[in-house]
């Protein structure tokens, strides 16, 4: 079979996930990769990967993407999932004359439930930074960002795939681990974050996925289900409006003037200073009624995962101001009456950024829509509020 797919000289090179790199790196090895060359280490390698990996009836595996070639170099990737719930393995990469693989491994050891890190290529080239949760044969739950993915709670996440869920978080483009180019001004429209979704449910699930969004990706959220019905089969929208960033509708209340006149006296910090910068992420989820402890450990983490330490890509990551770039058009609200899947409207009622009203107005526009108003909340999702919209999601 090798002598038949693999050239003579054929060679097939994986490198591994960022993780394994930088570990290698520390104890002295600069760039190290699995390769194979030639038929005999070829099937040297398919025999082994074989009795470890296939023959003991442990792993399932999926495609992912299609298989691109590139002169010589022909690219694909799978992923290898461990028929064990919360395990996913595998490497990124490209192969010469034959077959790669792509996967991810263990992050966050000392979190209460293991997950694991990826990054998923849309058809279109783009870059995903993604986080799984739970087991992967689970049926699909797709949590945009907003814009990075450490805008869902891990205790969200982790009750979620309690509830025999595939939990999936990822980061919008300019953000996180995902594509960034340049924040301050944007190549792609609200369509394209829409269709990064549909593509990132479809590439990892041959069933349709619960789609959620808070806060601006609950405006992705909104296209994504509109724009690609078929690729999902619930909806949850999470602090957020049917309207795009800017003047809102008459009817709509805006931010609360109390919190645009607190902001308006901030002073931006040195965005390349991470203490500086958690301190800023406390006073501004203060203003907003949110837990500014919890927000301070988030904006480090947020810090830490950010691939540049450009200001105005960290600025990005923390605020999301790509949005007030963005081209949203055209509108969206008129078409909410297309939607015909469950949906949950989730909304803080103490929200001063976007105040409830825009919560209840999307619950009342779309068809059948459940308003869960969360007395405790404000614009973030509070520890204390989790099990409630866990609960919440899992029954849609």
């Amino acid at each position: 079979m090798v002598r038949e797919l693999w050239a003579a000289e054929g060679e097939q090179i994986l490198q591994p996930p960022r993780e394994m790199l930088d570990q290698a790196r520390r104890v002295g090895f600069i760039n190290p990769v699995l390769a194979a060359r030639g038929h005999d280490e070829l099937e040297f390698r398919v025999n082994q990967a074989h009795d470890e990996f296939i023959a003991p009836g442990e792993f399932r595996f999926r495609r992912r993407g299609d298989a691109t070639q590139l002169g010589e170099v022909v690219t694909f990737g799978h992923r290898t999932m461990s028929r064990a719930p919360m395990s996913h393995t595998g490497f990124s990469g490209l192969t010469r004359g034959g077959g790669g693989a792509a996967g991810a491994l263990p992050r966050n050891p000392g979190a209460t439930m293991h997950s694991t890190v990826d990054v998923f290529r849309t058809p279109d080239g783009v870059r995903l930074g993604v986080e799984h949760f739970g087991d992967a044969a689970a049926p699909l739950v797709l949590l945009a960002g907003a814009p990075t993915m450490l805008a869902w709670p891990d205790a969200l996440c982790e009750a979620l795939a309690r509830g025999d869920r595939h939990v999936v978080r990822y980061d919008l483009r300019d953000a996180g681990a995902s594509t960034t180019v340049d924040p301050a001004a944007p190549a792609y429209t609200l369509r394209h974050l829409a269709a990064d979704a549909a593509a990132l449910a479809r590439g990892l699930d041959d069933r349709p996925a619960q789609l959620a969004g808070i806060g601006v990706g609950g405006m992705v959220a909104q296209v994504a289900a509109l724009d690609h019905p078929d690729a999902f089969s619930a909806l949850t929208l999470v602090g957020t409006r049917p309207v795009a960033p800017g003047p809102v509708d008459d009817d709509l209340p805006d931010h609360h003037p109390a919190l645009i006149k607190r902001r308006s006296a901030f002073t931006m910090p040195d965005w390349s200073d991470r203490d500086a910068v958690a301190e800023f992420a406390a006073a501004r989820a203060e203003s907003l009624g949110d837990d500014p402890v919890a927000a301070r450990a988030t904006a480090e983490r947020i810090f830490d995962r950010t691939p540049d330490t450009a200001p105005a890509v960290q600025m990005a990551n923390q605020l999301g101001l790509v949005f007030s770039k963005l081209n949203c058009r055209p509108r969206w609200r008129e078409r909410l009456p297309e939607l015909a899947l469950p949906a949950l409207v989730v909304h803080g009622r103490r929200d001063r950024f976007f105040p409830v009203g825009n919560g209840e107005a999307l619950a009342r526009e779309i068809p059948g829509a459940r308003l869960l108003a969360l007395k405790q909340a404000a614009t973030a999702i509070p520890d204390v509020a989790v099990d409630q919209i866990a609960a919440a999601m899992l029954a849609l």
